[in-house]
């Protein structure tokens, strides 16, 4: 199974941090496009949503919400 590092921003508190995840939590990610929201309880954020806003494949090529 793939493993993704997901990278969480708060712009309002200017943080960010860093979660691996892999094995059956990385499934729902699997198909997902830009602009999505998924739930936060994939990466321990429980009761909040998430919007997907980039990423990049196994080669480091960025991602493009019209592709």
């Amino acid at each position: 199974m793939a493993k993704f590092k997901v990278i969480i921003s708060d712009p309002q508190a200017g943080t960010s941090s860093i979660v691996e995840v892999g094995d059956a939590r990385a499934t729902p990610l699997i198909g997902k496009r830009i602009g999505e929201v998924i739930d936060g309880a994939i990466v321990d954020l429980a009761g909040h949503k998430l919007q997907i806003t980039g990423g990049s494949d196994k080669d480091g090529f960025p991602m493009r919400p019209n592709v």
